[in-house]
Parts: C-alpha cells; sequence; structure tokens
C-alpha cells in the first residue's frame, strides 16, 4: 500500500490530534500561558514524531509549506497554541479529511460567572468609589490581590447594564491593571461604547494592559475627525505605547489642536512614545503660545535623551517663563552631565564648542 493510500487514516489521526491540542489548551487557558505550554507539549511532540511520515502521504508542495509554517509558529512560539491547531488541522484536509461540518465549533462561549464572584466584584468596585480614602485602598488592594482572578467578574459587571459610568471607570482601571489578555476582547468591544467617557478610559486601560492586538481599533479611533478629541487623545497615545506608527501620526495631528491641553499631552506622548524622530516636532513645539505646552515639550525632549534633542533644549533657556528655562537647564543638567548652573549664556557657550562634537558614550 503506498504512502497516498495511507493518507485518509493519517488525516484522521492528524484531526483527532489536533482535537486534542485544542481541548487540552481549553483547559489550560484560565492558568495561563505557561500552563497551556507545559500541558499541550506532549502532544505536539507527538506530532513532531509523525512529521517524517506526513510527507510521503501528502503532496510534497503542501507538505512543505505546512509544515514550515509549523515549525516556525509552532515549535518556536509554543505558546500560540491555537496557531498550531490550525496548522494540524490543515495537514489533516491535506491528507484527505475534512471537519465534518457539524463539528465545526462557534466561539467559544464565555463561562458564566459565579454570583458571589460577580458580587464581591461589584462591591470592591463601589468600594474604590467610596469618600473614604482608607476604603478606596482597602477596595483597590483587594482588587489588585485577585489579580486574573478578577477579570471574568470585571468584564461581567461591565456589560451589566445597572452599572453606572463612575463604576465603568474604575472598572476598566482595574482591568488594564490585570494585563491579563482575556480583558483584551471586553476594552476593545469599550472603544464603541456611547459614553465617551468609557470610550476614553477603554483606549487608556488597553494601553495600560499591553494588548497589541487592539491596535487596529485604536488606529482607526485616533484617526476618527468627528470623534471627540480627548477620546482620540487617549486612543492615539495607547496605540504608540503599543507601537503603532499611525497613531504617532495621529499624535502630531493633534499636537496643533486649538485646546492647549491637548496639544500638551499629544508632545508629551509623542517625546515618550516616539523617540528621537520626533525632535523636530517637539522642538517647534517649543514656540507654542502656551506655557504649559513648551514645558511638556521639554519633559519630552528630556524623555529623548539622545543629543539629538540637546540643542532643542539649549533654545528652550532663552524662553520668557522661569519655569521652561529652568525646566530645559535641569535636563541639560542631566543629559550631558556638566555642572552648569542657571546661567543661559554658560549654556548657550558650552553648546557652541559641543554641538559638532560626537555624542558622548554611555558608561
Amino acid at each position: 500500500m503506498t504512502g497516498r493510500e495511507h493518507s485518509p487514516a493519517l488525516g484522521s489521526w492528524l484531526l483527532g490530534l489536533g482535537t486534542q491540542i485544542h481541548t487540552k489548551s481549553q483547559e489550560l487557558r484560565a492558568d495561563g500561558p505557561s500552563e497551556v505550554r507545559s500541558g499541550c507539549h506532549p502532544w505536539i511532540t507527538r506530532l513532531e514524531q509523525a512529521l517524517a511520515n506526513v510527507r510521503s502521504a501528502v503532496d510534497s508542495g503542501v507538505a512543505d509549506a505546512i509544515l514550515a509554517a509549523m515549525f516556525i509558529m509552532g515549535r518556536r512560539f509554543l505558546r500560540q497554541v491555537p496557531i498550531v491547531t490550525g496548522l494540524v488541522l490543515a495537514l489533516a484536509a491535506a491528507c484527505g479529511v475534512q471537519r465534518p461540518l457539524q463539528a465545526a465549533e462557534p466561539p467559544p462561549k464565555e463561562d458564566p460567572v459565579d454570583p458571589d464572584v460577580l458580587r464581591k466584584i461589584r462591591k470592591l468596585i463601589k468600594g474604590t468609589l467610596a469618600t473614604d480614602a482608607t476604603e478606596r485602598e482597602t477596595a483597590w488592594k483587594a482588587l489588585k490581590d485577585m489579580a486574573n482572578l478578577a477579570v471574568p467578574g470585571l468584564v461581567a459587571l461591565q456589560r451589566d447594564k445597572e452599572t453606572t459610568p463612575e463604576m465603568r471607570r474604575s472598572i476598566l482601571i482595574a482591568l488594564g491593571d490585570t494585563r491579563d489578555p482575556r480583558a483584551g476582547p471586553a476594552l476593545v468591544e469599550m472603544l464603541a461604547a456611547d459614553d465617551a467617557r468609557v470610550r476614553r478610559d477603554a483606549a487608556r486601560a488597553i494601553g495600560d494592559s499591553g494588548y497589541r492586538d487592539a491596535v487596529p481599533a485604536l488606529e482607526k479611533l485616533a484617526a476618527k475627525n468627528d470623534e471627540e478629541e480627548t477620546v482620540r487623545l487617549f486612543a492615539a497615545t495607547a496605540g504608540a505605547r503599543l507601537g503603532s506608527e499611525k497613531a504617532l501620526e495621529c499624535l502630531a495631528g493633534l499636537a496643533q489642536s486649538p485646546r492647549p491641553e491637548i496639544r500638551s499631552r499629544a508632545v508629551f506622548a509623542l517625546g515618550k512614545y516616539g523617540g528621537v524622530k520626533q525632535a523636530p516636532l517637539l522642538e517647534k513645539a517649543l514656540g507654542d503660545t502656551d506655557r504649559d505646552v513648551r514645558e511638556d515639550a521639554v519633559a519630552a525632549l528630556r524623555i529623548v535623551a539622545k543629543k539629538e534633542a540637546w540643542g532643542s533644549l539649549v533654545k528652550a533657556i532663552g524662553d520668557t517663563d522661569y519655569k521652561v528655562r529652568n525646566a530645559a537647564m535641569d535636563a541639560l543638567r542631566e543629559l550631558t552631565g556638566q555642572k552648569i548652573e542657571n546661567d543661559p549664556a554658560a549654556w548657550k557657550a558650552w553648546w557652541a564648542k559641543e554641538e559638532k562634537k560626537p555624542e558622548p558614550a554611555k558608561e
């Protein structure tokens, strides 16, 4: 019997193996990525042991493409168990076995939240809004101690129609603090909320959580010209924090806002998340009519730290406002290691000699 005559049997075996991996990963997903990796490893090892037989059972071109993807995405990034599962099922299909239509799985349903857990979460969220500072601190600490165990309850409470906007704000902060990937889809969902404050706080929580799959949604919200500017600012800041170039472009646009508070925060975020490439724009902000914008431009240049930013800081020591001047000289002392006091003329003389020299190496 040839290898190709064996393909349906091998395909059925692969289909069963893929189902086992998927089932096991679903059982372990609440325990974190490390548990998924260790729990699914035996099945993936068995799969790799069978790979030598696959090329004789399917067209070699198909096999090579799928196996290359398996090794690159599956073995090297074993935490991506759903990718591994998909590739296993692709191999099964290549062997002539299709997943039966009746076996097609809908998106996994979220497990119902225990009513006692939901009551506890509701009580703690209300506690974060208490007038007594000690009670607020106790509630936040309890939520932090619950860590990822709080996520299902927080998501369920967020979707409860009786949850107030004030409670939702605390929920969003708590979800962002968990850095749990299960919170990500719920946070993205909240970007479409009717309340602008919820959209704003959801964007901030996504930035805090590090949920990179939300970047396209953040970019879309940040670029929406008819959206509230504060919401756009928070969405662009979160996107920039997660490495989005489009979000940085949106921040550059917001740095031209007629509202000084928007310009100020956009300028600071550009320096914090955009790095030295944003130095020309930050220097331009030093000429803003609003002192706070200029002061935040100095703070952003201080974060950039590279020598490309030093010249802009030297220019800022000529500002008409003493706070901006002093902030610029403080930044220069920190970045250059020079002991020059608050003497603009002395700093300008130093820079005239230093400007053409290469940036000193960091110790």
